[in-house]
């Protein structure tokens, strides 16, 4: 047989050939070859007739090389000079068109080897084919003579076979009409049963639905009882921290402007730097309530930067603080408040401020209005009680001293025994004092009216 070997081996001399072909394609003009045969010759003629001028005239090299006469001198013949320039080349031309033919010699022998390689293995792959060829003849005639042995047992087996199949006719059809009495009997019994499935179902789809409710139902109960959980925790933990925080601000001592200014400061501060907590977002072009607040008290900020000079100005300054978050209703708090905010710290620092910072504030601010109010009352008693001793001290007669309505007669009688510099001075130190007294008394009179009204 044929085997791989030998098919490999012949294509690839094939391609070595047609290689070898391909690469020498030029070697193999009729043209070219010509033309190399005819300058070969003709070189190699020039040559022998260069090597023939030369050697008759052999007895002028020795004056030529040695300087003595000149190449193309008159007395060197013609035929000599230019028969001694031209050898050089013509050898060197034709040397290099020798070796031409030589490679071109070398390529056809080389194409003439890889010929008789060629035909060497295509003889031996037709020698193998014919081998192959009578093989296979005797393989078909042996193929043959089996096929009349089975077409002669296929149809004894048909024979066979066509009587057990007339054989299964039989059992089939018996087969079946007994498969059509009992699937008659499964009907029946199905069609008895499928009232009971069908109201069976009917229950379970009612017993899922009710499932799925209540279910639902449970779920929504947990989820409000959690919800409401979480809110009464986190309110229980926003009065906690209110009371802590209040209770470390009542303990000390009374927050002064500046402290006051400092606080107001920093939450306005915060609030301007996130611009989105201006507009609230479940309220259609409405400002939230901590930018309506800290906007607010940015204007009294800038009041107090101005200068608050006396202590009027200070507790007028305080009041519309308080004015101002009694306004906004701190503890009517609602999610809506919050609705601006972006993230969770944004939203418990604007749930500190509305629940802690802001109501401290307003307790702070009433502090210092309160203890600024005692100092001034401080001062008209203290103020009132030396105009009171000064009075008593001056009445030295017992004249001067017989009732209440007779105090000025008596002061203005006990002035006019008095000489005229210390009348003088009795009338300045009355006067200022009065004065003093009645200051103090417009003021207290003026921080009395706020203190009802808060």
């Amino acid at each position: 047989m044929l085997d791989g070997d030998k098919s490999r081996l012949i294509e690839r001399t094939v391609n070595e050939y047609d290689e070898l072909y391909k690469r020498n394609k030029g070697s193999f003009s009729v043209k070219d070859n010509m033309l190399l045969d005819v300058f070969l010759y003709m070189f190699l003629i020039m040559n022998i007739c260069c090597i023939v001028i030369l050697s008759n005239h052999s007895s002028f090299f020795v004056p030529v090389f040695s300087g003595k006469l000149g190449l193309f001198n008159k007395n060197i013949p013609l035929c000599f000079s230019i028969a001694l320039v031209a050898i050089v080349p013509i050898t060197i031309l034709f040397l290099v068109l020798l070796c031409r033919k030589y490679k071109v010699q070398s390529v056809k022998h080389s194409l003439v080897d890889k010929g008789v390689i060629f035909t060497k293995h295509l003889a031996d792959y037709v020698r193998d084919l014919e081998i192959n060829s009578r093989r296979i003849d005797s393989v078909i005639a042996s193929l043959r003579r089996e096929l009349d042995t089975l077409i002669i047992k296929q149809n004894e087996l048909s024979e066979m076979c066509e009587s057990r199949v007339n054989g299964f006719d039989l059992q089939l059809q018996k087969l079946t009409e007994d498969t059509k009495c009992a699937v008659a009997g499964v009907a029946a019994r199905f069609a008895n049963s499928d009232s009971q499935i069908q109201e069976l179902s009917s229950r379970l789809q009612r017993l899922c639905a009710d499932s799925k409710n209540s279910s639902e139902s449970i779920e929504r109960y947990v989820s409000a009882v959690g919800n409401l959980v979480q809110q009464q925790v986190d309110r229980f933990t926003e009065k906690a921290e209110f009371l802590k925080q209040l209770y470390r601000h009542l303990t000390v001592e009374v927050s002064s402007l500046n402290e006051l200014k400092d606080v107001m400061r920093k939450c306005v501060e915060y609030v301007e730097n996130k611009p989105h907590l201006k507009k609230s977002a479940r309220r259609f072009l409405s400002n939230s309530k901590i930018w309506n607040i800290c906007s607010n008290l940015k204007e009294l900020l800038s009041r107090a930067e101005q200068g608050l000079t006396s202590e009027d100005l200070i507790i007028n300054w305080a009041q519309d603080i308080v004015k101002i978050l009694d306004k906004y209703k701190l503890n009517e708090f609602n999610e809506e408040d919050l609705s601006s905010c972006k993230d969770d710290e944004e939203r418990s620092f604007v749930k500190n401020l509305l629940f802690v910072e802001f109501p401290i504030l307003q307790i702070n601010t009433l502090r210092l209005v309160v203890n600024m109010r005692q100092e001034i009352l401080k001062r008209s008693c203290a103020a009132a009680q030396g105009f009171a001793e000064s009075i008593i001290s001056s009445c030295t007669t017992d004249d001067s001293v017989v009732g209440s309505g007779r105090l000025m007669p008596a002061l203005s009688v006990h002035t006019a025994g008095i000489d005229d510099h210390s009348v003088t001075e009795g009338d300045d130190d009355y006067s200022s004092r009065e004065v003093m007294v009645e200051h103090m008394t417009s003021k207290t009179h003026k921080s009395s009216r706020p203190t009802s009204s808060l």
